[in-house]
């Protein structure tokens, strides 16, 4: 068992309680939601190249996000994923929704068997002083 020094373990307790004391709170929860997203050709036939998502993100938060959007494709019969599509919601407001299309697969919408969101969003809150 690897023992913790004295000096380590009264600086976590110093820092826990200057935080604590400081009144300094996680702040609020990040709550982005992705709606209907759904395959799109970019070139208009489904059996050409290039196939991107489309669909809608709502901010649930109380404060402005920045939220990258991203999915994984799926060719049938591979475990692996084939391609990554991404978009990047930048300010997107408390309350608001906001149409995105993420692009970056080089397949054809026809031979993607199935698309599934990179878990987990990547949220960031945006400060701006006033």
């Amino acid at each position: 068992m690897r023992r913790i020094s004295l000096r380590r373990a009264l600086w976590v307790v110093t820092c826990l309680a200057l935080s604590t004391a400081c009144g300094f709170d996680a702040g609020p929860s990040l709550e982005v939601q992705v709606e209907r997203p759904v395959l799109q050709a970019t070139a208009g036939s489904p059996a050409a190249c290039c196939c991107r998502v489309v669909g809608t993100v709502s901010n649930r938060s109380t404060i402005a996000v920045h939220v990258d959007v991203a999915f994984d494709a799926y060719e049938a019969g591979d475990p692996k994923p084939v391609g990554r599509a991404l978009d990047f919601v930048e300010n997107l407001q408390p309350g608001e929704s906001r149409d995105f299309t993420a692009a970056g697969f080089v397949q054809s919408c026809n031979s993607i068997s199935k698309v599934e969101q990179v878990q987990p969003l990547n949220v960031r809150a945006v400060w701006l002083p006033k």
